[in-house]
């Protein structure tokens, strides 16, 4: 049996944060919050319940967060680690269907959450090209699973603003295997960005089609 660890990049987000850690532990599975210096008491409560947590001395955003769960990860005796956002959009239960896809097809490198409700229409269109291009559904999903082994390859190519969509094109760029699962998420309204406002969240997005066609 392989040993899966999740990663929970988190801001701000006690109230759903709390369901979801206490599902975890529920379910045995091993997981740590980068708590991204939150000002809602994140702290004290992961403090209080002793669960595994990296808290930032300031705000350094969504994927250097996650960059710093993985390299804590990488550091120990785990086979696959798994990101999941901490605002209740991703069913912990849905977990089970990474573990399903991992045992059928060992040799698979990314498994990626299709989200069934995508929160803006430049996601739709990104996601369109990469499904037409590399068959990949949703390469912003924030609910992905990696292989460690193929992280430690080209972790120096992940860069630390592009919420490791690039990281995806350039695995599937060198024939590495990527997969699909569906998932039915949560759609979360009043949701803050954690890039900016909705034009620079769109012109973000569009700036991604550009990992479509980077050799």
């Amino acid at each position: 049996m392989f040993k899966l660890a999740v990663i929970i990049p988190s801001k701000n987000e006690l109230v759903t944060l709390k369901k979801i850690v206490k599902q975890l532990k529920k379910k045995r599975i091993f997981f740590i919050v980068i708590d991204d210096c939150s000002t809602d008491q994140t702290n004290e409560y992961l403090k209080k319940n002793k669960f595994k947590f990296i808290r930032n001395n300031k705000n350094i955003g969504y994927t250097k967060s996650i960059l710093k769960g993985i390299n804590f990860i990488r550091k120990k005796n785990f086979d696959y680690f798994l990101t999941m956002d901490a605002d209740g959009e991703h069913n912990v239960n849905d977990i089970n269907k990474f573990i399903k896809e991992i045992k059928k097809q060992p040799e698979l490198d990314i498994i990626i959450a299709d989200r069934l409700f995508k929160n803006r229409i430049s996601e739709k269109i990104l996601s369109f090209f990469s499904f037409l291009i590399f068959h990949i559904k949703d390469p912003l999903s924030g609910f992905k699973l990696y292989k460690i082994k193929t992280i430690n390859k080209h972790f120096l190519n992940i860069n630390q603003n592009n919420f490791l969509v690039d990281i995806i094109f350039h695995l599937q760029k060198k024939n590495y295997l990527i997969s699909n699962i569906e998932i039915k998420n949560k759609k979360i309204f009043n949701r803050k960005s954690r890039i900016g406002n909705n034009l620079i969240i769109n012109i973000k997005i569009f700036l991604y089609l550009r990992f479509l066609f980077y050799k």
